[in-house]
């Protein structure tokens, strides 16, 4: 008497019964005929597929059931250098896992990341979501999109890096259009538009002006080694070049060894300055690049009119600190809106898809 399980059964039902095949012999003949022990279990099977085309038995697939999202995440703010934390739940068989996703494109294309990081300037607008997955599947999530409000400024409006622990920037370069302004009758008013490295006590920058003095605008081209006493005690340098609205601009600072050369060029009126000035002792600041709209000389006792400025379009935006070389959003960052006595005058919009380009407008209409 051998028990056993057939072989190369069709039969899904047959595949899960056992049988018991019995031997008779008496004296004349053999009898051989099987004898089901045990029928197949029936409870529960639908006439669904399981995965891989498999029987489903008991209302489940033989490989578990897909994770299905029960908690989809929510839209976050935040600013920048403040954490936060993306959540989303999913039930299935076995417990699914979370693997969570970044779009840097509205939804173009996934990265893989974390849940929970401290934000930048840069992820404004970047969607979030989860993969929920098993081994009978997987499911994503919804996006939800991260927004990043920049920090409010007196004077200033752009975008900031900041270098890690032992970091220091040494190069730092844009272009942008120089942007047309509005002048209104007898008005002094100020804007400038410049790259640069520094921190509040040195900034090392090159850029343009568009101003109005007595209400008629003015425009040119100058450098600054803002905290060294021995260029122009500290003060911007204006440059012989001219400048007119619309002309397309490239600035870029950069330190080689201990010399600074501050670089302006003016493609649509074709000039270059490049100008070669010596590391002071104490050294200036290399903490941070910055890409700014400002409204220049200060706010000590109060600040100076701001200049009613057309859109500008800051691109290629770069820096290098200690060998690393990326855009804007390659490093921590900041974005920073100029607000005056509780009014807005000047903002950003979002870093593109690059990292590298963003619009600053003026706001105070």
């Amino acid at each position: 008497m051998i028990v056993r399980v057939p072989r190369n059964r069709a039969n899904a039902l047959r595949r899960y019964a056992l049988y018991l095949t019995v031997t008779h012999t008496d004296g004349r003949r053999t009898t051989v005929r099987e004898v089901v022990l045990e029928r197949p279990r029936t409870a529960g099977v639908t006439a669904a597929s399981g995965v891989n085309g498999g029987p489903v038995l008991d209302g489940q697939d033989a490989l578990g059931t897909a994770p299905t999202v029960t908690l989809e995440p929510s839209d976050q703010s935040a600013s920048a250098g403040t954490p936060v934390a993306f959540s989303a739940q999913a039930s299935g068989t076995p417990t699914p896992s979370a693997q969570w996703q970044v779009s840097t494109n509205a939804g173009a294309a996934w990265s893989d990341t974390s849940p929970t990081f401290t934000a930048t300037a840069a992820q404004d607008g970047y969607e979030y979501r989860a993969v929920f997955t098993n081994s009978a599947g997987s499911s994503p999530t919804t996006a939800a999109t991260l927004t990043v409000a920049p920090m409010s400024t007196e004077n200033f409006s752009g975008y900031i890096d900041f270098a890690a622990s032992g970091q220091t920037f040494n190069a730092v370069s844009a272009s942008w259009t120089v942007p047309t302004v509005t002048c209104q009758a007898g008005e002094t008013s100020w804007a400038a538009q410049w790259p640069g490295i520094g921190a509040s006590t040195s900034v090392e920058q090159d850029g343009t002006e568009t101003d109005c003095f007595n209400g008629e605008p003015d425009y040119w081209a100058w450098y600054e080694m803002y905290g060294d006493p021995a260029v122009n005690n500290g003060y911007a340098v204006e440059l012989p070049n001219p400048v007119a609205p619309g002309d397309e601009m490239t600035g870029s600072v950069s330190l080689s060894g201990s010399t600074w050369l501050l670089t302006l060029a003016d493609a649509t009126q074709n000039w270059t300055s490049q100008t070669p000035i010596a590391s002071p002792t104490p050294a200036l600041s290399q903490a941070s690049a910055e890409w700014m709209v400002e409204d220049p000389n200060g706010c000590s006792p109060q600040c100076e009119t701001l200049a009613q400025y057309t859109p500008v379009q800051f691109s290629g935006a770069s820096a290098s600190a200690d060998g690393q070389t990326g855009p804007i959003s390659s490093f921590p960052s900041t974005a920073m809106a100029m607000d005056q006595n509780s009014t807005l005058l000047a903002g950003l919009g979002p870093l593109d898809a690059t990292g590298a380009d963003f619009t600053d407008s003026w706001l105070a209409g």
